[in-house]
């Protein structure tokens, strides 16, 4: 065999060798970044900050019942595939101060809201560092709030009462789109933000009365309008993957 020929020979074969440690290698890196195709359980909390707009009903301002409140968001998932994942979401929100619609010379305690929402979210790169993803939900959104004030008593003695008010605002949430991006530094855990903005409305009002301790009444009054309203929420949250 001459000269020429053991030389191509052994160049064949070096080059055999360094493509097989390559796709072993490339197979090797694929399957470390590659998430897999079993199913997956995702649980997510966080913290936030929430803004509305609209009316809650013809005359009145979602910002007269509840200030710009703290919002807490949880929320369960189902992956069958790493993409994409169906679950439950919960947003309950505490207004940060005074209502606007507190009567004067009364008090009002905190006003609260939450949203309970199925939805489904579309993850762009799951086994990323970085996954943007989007999603969209629809379900209920109710808001409680309480306020209450004295009345003088119609007697000699000058005496008074307390009238204490509770009003429950309940109805559908039509649209919940929503973004976000996780950081996911293993497959288990992620640190994210999302942006989420509700469209919704009232649809009925059940008022509550009590006077000096003693039940007066309570109504429920539906609320014939198209009012809508918006909760804009920004919320930073942990994820929790485990795999099923």
């Amino acid at each position: 065999m001459s000269v020429v020929s053991r030389g191509a020979l052994a160049l064949g074969a070096s080059l055999l060798v360094l493509s097989s440690a390559h796709t072993v290698h490339a197979e090797t890196v694929g399957a470390a970044t590659l998430e897999p195709a079993a199913s997956r359980l995702r649980f997510a909390g966080g913290l936030g900050f929430g803004l509305a707009a609209g009316n809650a009903r013809p005359g009145l301002a979602m910002s007269e019942l509840i200030p710009p409140p703290l919002v807490f968001a949880f929320d369960g998932a189902w992956a069958p595939v790493p993409s994409f994942d169906f679950g439950l979401s919960l947003f309950a929100r505490l207004g940060l101060g005074t209502p606007h619609q507190c009567p004067a010379g009364g008090s009002c305690s905190l006003a609260s809201s939450g949203d309970l929402l199925l939805r489904a979210r579309y993850h762009l790169r799951p086994s990323a560092a970085l996954d943007p993803w989007f999603g969209l939900g629809a379900g209920l959104e109710v808001l409680d709030s309480h306020s209450e004030h004295t009345v003088s008593n119609s007697d000699v003695f000058g005496s008074s009462h307390t009238v204490k008010q509770s009003d429950l605002y309940y109805g559908p949430v039509l649209a919940l789109p929503e973004l976000g991006l996780d950081y996911r530094p293993k497959r288990s855990l992620a640190w994210g933000v999302l942006v989420a903005a509700s469209i919704a409305r009232y649809t009925a009002l059940k008022s509550t009365t009590e006077s000096g301790g003693d039940p007066e009444g309570s109504s429920t009054a539906r609320i014939r309008s198209s009012s809508l309203h918006t909760w804009l929420m920004v919320v930073g949250q942990v994820t929790f993957d485990v795999g099923l």
